[in-house]
């Protein structure tokens, strides 16, 4: 009973983990060139969120235009993401058929977010209408005041199964196991392909269990599920459960 809700513990533990990792990790322009564009959009909208907006992420595909529809003290916002290259800039013709969205939603203005920059045209065009331009270095800058104290972008905790220990980990350290304190193996649960992978609207997790010698089956499971899976292999007690969100 008691390594079942270790388990839990763990699981939970490891998503704030990767929440609080990705936040800080978003402050680093070169880690939001690395996400997709789908997890792109994801961490812009969270960013609003933190920013003090409600927002409501459109459908990533016949989205007519807008990524986000956003609402701060009453007033409607558009949000549009373009995650793009240092080399690729945004145009007026992006921005053309945003604005015909901001018209078609009335909405008071827009927000066009890119990792990269704006053309001339692009820039031109925005001071006539209702548009804020975001390239790369506003992003950031726009991060840091979504998540001010999340600087810690490196270092992170992992539950240990069997006595809840908290034991660190580098996300660059080359070591996939360490001792608590009491002497039990601990897994380094979180990568760096955790983070780019990372999407808030997962419902799944997917689970590995990892013996001392070697790995097992692979298995898709719920959160509610883990202590019965356990039972299922609770002649491993000193196994370690990877969990990838």
């Amino acid at each position: 009973r008691k390594i079942q809700e270790s388990i839990s513990i763990a699981v939970r533990h490891r998503k704030k983990e990767i929440d609080r990792l990705k936040n800080a990790q978003s402050k680093d322009l070169d880690f939001l060139y690395s996400l997709n564009p789908l997890d792109f959009e994801t961490v812009v909208m969270d960013m609003y969120r933190n920013l003090g907006y409600t927002v409501t992420q459109t459908p990533f595909s016949n989205d007519h235009g807008k990524d986000g529809i956003a609402y701060k003290d009453g007033k409607k916002y558009l949000i549009e993401c373009k995650r793009y290259e240092k080399s690729q800039k945004i145009g007026r013709p992006h921005l053309q058929k945003f604005f015909a969205a901001i018209v078609e939603e009335n909405a008071i203005k827009g927000y066009f977010v890119t990792t990269s920059s704006f053309a001339n045209t692009a820039e031109e065009y925005s001071k006539k209408s209702k548009i804020d331009l975001i390239d790369g270095d506003e992003l950031v800058k726009l991060m840091n005041k979504a998540y001010p104290q999340e600087n810690d972008k490196l270092n992170f905790t992992a539950i240990c199964h069997q006595c809840r220990e908290a034991v660190s980990f580098n996300i660059y350290d080359s070591r996939l196991t360490t001792n608590c304190k009491n002497g039990h193996t601990v897994h380094k649960d979180i990568t760096l392909e955790d983070l780019k992978l990372f999407n808030n609207k997962s419902v799944q997790v997917r689970k590995k269990v990892i013996n001392r010698r070697h790995a097992s089956s692979k298995s898709y499971y719920t959160e509610k599920n883990i202590p019965n899976y356990y039972n299922q292999k609770k002649q491993h007690h000193t196994s370690q459960l990877i969990i990838t969100i």
